[in-house]
């Protein structure tokens, strides 16, 4: 029962959490292999969000930010 109640809030908080890891929805859709159009309506609550999307959406969040800290290290 916990994990709907994890689901949901994570959900209510997609888009900030999105833009605080620097993402814009193009990024974060790409990622996940959706249209942007679906990463939407999934951060707007007009699809619930699944097991399967939360698990894929904490995996891209864990991408993104070693794609960060590869291109920061690069730039050293």
């Amino acid at each position: 029962m916990a994990e709907v109640s994890l689901i949901e809030a994570f959900q209510k908080n997609l888009i900030a959490t999105r833009k605080k890891m620097g993402m814009n929805q193009k990024d974060l859709a790409g990622i996940l292999g959706l249209s942007r159009q679906s990463l939407s309506a999934i951060e707007n609550g007009k699809v619930k969000m699944t097991r399967v999307h939360y698990l894929a959406i904490l995996s891209a969040f864990h991408i993104w930010n070693i794609r960060k800290e590869s291109i920061y290290e690069c730039q050293k």
